[in-house]
């Protein structure tokens, strides 16, 4: 058997025992893992970015040329209408036909297969008034002519006050979006003064976007759009982006916005070297690590291990004058040395340590102080319990115009009366907030009927209260807030019901017994919601449930609220007073 001064002296030394190898091994094996995995990410987040940078600037190039060749096709559908109207516009037939002659250069100059020829939708013939001298529209989907509709108010855009130059470009028309040119009627040697103005247009719609997607190899869409902002990128997906940038139209005002859709082929290869430059960085770092951790263990780890192992067996005999192996000449030498050194101490304080501290207490309790001293924990249970949260009504205003030696024999008196009604229904009283008052029912003891219990010394608080009032009456004190008309002095009451965690909360030098959790904050929204419904007290629908049949019933309903801090709305009721 060990006697009674070496498991003591055991004691003191094992508080003094280094880590165990094993658990020095697992920290540096983390430590280690730790900053190997911080230089991975140091070194493969930036690369990551530059590369994947890169690749999106490429992309946005790739994008942007998409654009410029859907946008460069659309232009020259443009200019060829333009050419189209140029060539029939500077012609001694049109001319003549303008100037009363040739009634028959509609019929022979612009049948059907003109319009196909030329994919037009609409011809139009202007004289020097603006007048309309001929008019055709074409369905190129039926094959068909189609009846011209009111051109007015695109004429008026493309040739303002009648007055057509050469000019080209988008439109809105009655037929939608349409590529238009206009030019002045001229004879073949473009000589002379103009009887006119031609004006030819190819409908820029769905089916001719696809022709032009078609021709493009890219999928083209167009929208109507008055944004002005240049060309933007937006992401899809993993897999495919959309450009767009706008159109305008003939009097360079925004128009359409033209849209592309284009596969993120570039950016997939730069998704594809990051995933191999992450691999390649990984398996650098694990190599790294792993010889770090080798090393380690060579130098430092094996020689701790034997230093700790000595440590033990010494702290197992129980005999502070046995000693550990010192070897080498670094930090770990000097550490056995002052080991070595501390046995020694302890070897000569053995017996003061006895013989001083023993005189005091006895061997076991001296040993479970040495272990453990002991004292309040902090923490605590969970319990469902039920919150009582009270303040005066106008505390605001009788404080602001009392002396403050006033209002502190106001709140000690009024604190007194309430603490002794709280109590008396087998609350606890947990803090004075200002003029507030937080009590729990079910805790720190089990209480039964806590719902029930709380909503009585409710009614009795109200109670209290009137009776406070008559003598602050009586003592001519109540003037102090009639004066500022307060009539009286009435509690505000939230009650709720809930789980909370119970117990001491602060610090090793400093704690307080106290409740935490959502039924605190509820009681405490409950009680502020007297001032919105118009009542003195207000419980939840978790405090009714758990009523008897003769105190539900006095229970008014007051619907639901939405309070600050819950999701949810808040269903509360209010209580009829005593008769």
């Amino acid at each position: 058997m060990i006697p009674a001064c070496a498991r003591r002296d055991k004691l003191v030394f094992l508080m003094a025992v280094p880590p165990r190898r094993a658990s020095l091994r697992r920290k540096t094996l983390l430590l280690v893992g730790a900053t190997t995995l911080g230089l991975v990410a140091a070194l493969y987040v930036p690369l990551r970015a530059l590369l994947l940078g890169s690749f999106r600037e490429l992309e946005d190039d790739e994008a942007g040329q998409n654009l410029d060749r859907a946008a460069n096709a659309i232009d020259t559908q443009r200019a060829q209408v333009e050419a189209t109207c140029r060539d029939y516009a500077v012609w001694d037939d049109t001319f003549a036909f303008l100037g009363g002659e040739d009634p028959e250069y509609p019929r022979t100059n612009f049948p059907r297969e003109t319009y196909d020829h030329n994919r037009l939708a609409m011809i139009v013939l202007l004289d020097t008034s603006g007048a309309v001298r001929f008019g055709g529209a074409y369905d190129r989907e039926r094959r068909a002519e189609v009846a011209v509709p009111d051109l007015a108010p695109a004429l008026e855009r493309l040739c303002p006050r009648g007055r057509c130059a050469a000019r080209s470009g988008l439109i809105e028309t009655p037929f939608g979006p349409m590529l238009i040119a206009a030019h002045p009627v001229l004879p073949s040697d473009g000589s002379g003064t103009a009887r006119g103005a031609m004006i030819m247009g190819r409908e820029l719609d769905d089916a001719q976007i696809a022709e032009l997607g078609e021709a493009t190899d890219l999928a083209l869409s167009i929208a109507r759009s008055d944004d002005a902002r240049p060309m933007l990128t937006e992401v899809l997906d993993e897999e495919r982006l959309a450009v767009h940038a706008p159109l305008a139209d003939v009097t360079g005002a925004p128009y359409l916005r033209l849209r592309v859709e284009m596969a993120r082929d570039v950016y997939a290869r730069g998704v594809l070297g990051t995933r191999v430059l992450a691999v390649a960085v990984a398996i650098a770092g694990l190599v790294f690590g792993v010889l770090i951790l080798l090393l380690l263990d060579r130098v430092v780890l094996r020689r701790v291990g034997r230093l700790s192992q000595d440590v033990e067996r010494v702290s197992s005999s129980a005999d502070p004058s046995q000693r550990v192996a010192v070897q080498g000449e670094d930090e770990l030498a000097g550490l056995a040395t002052s080991i070595n050194g501390m046995l020694g101490e302890l070897a000569a304080a053995r017996e003061v340590i006895r013989s001083a501290f023993g005189r005091y207490v006895s061997e076991d309790v001296a040993r479970a102080i040495l272990a453990q001293p002991e004292g309040p924990v902090l923490g605590g249970q969970v319990r469902e319990v039920t919150i009582l949260f009270s303040d005066i009504r106008g505390y605001s205003t009788i404080s602001e115009r009392m002396a403050p030696a006033d209002v502190v024999d106001l709140l000690n008196e009024y604190f007194g009366a309430m603490s002794a009604v709280i109590e008396s229904e087998g609350g606890v009283v947990i803090e004075f907030l200002g003029d507030a008052i937080l009590a729990v029912f079910g805790a720190p003891g089990d209480l039964d009927e806590h719902a029930e219990r709380a909503v009585r010394a409710a009614l009795a608080i109200e109670r209290r209260g009137e009776e406070l009032n008559r003598a602050w009456d009586a003592s001519g004190r109540s003037g102090l807030w009639r004066d500022h008309g307060i009539e009286a002095l009435r509690s505000r009451i939230g009650i709720h019901t809930g789980r909370v965690v119970a117990g001491n909360l602060g610090s090793r030098t400093r704690m307080k017994y106290a409740v935490i959790g959502d039924a605190v904050n509820t009681a405490a929204r409950v009680e502020g919601l007297n001032d919105v419904v118009g009542t003195s007290v207000l419980l939840t629908a978790q405090v009714r449930e758990q009523l008897s049949d003769a105190l539900a019933e006095r229970t008014q309903d007051r619907g639901e609220h939405a309070v600050k801090g819950r999701e949810r709305p808040v269903h509360v009721f209010t209580i009829l007073s005593d008769a």
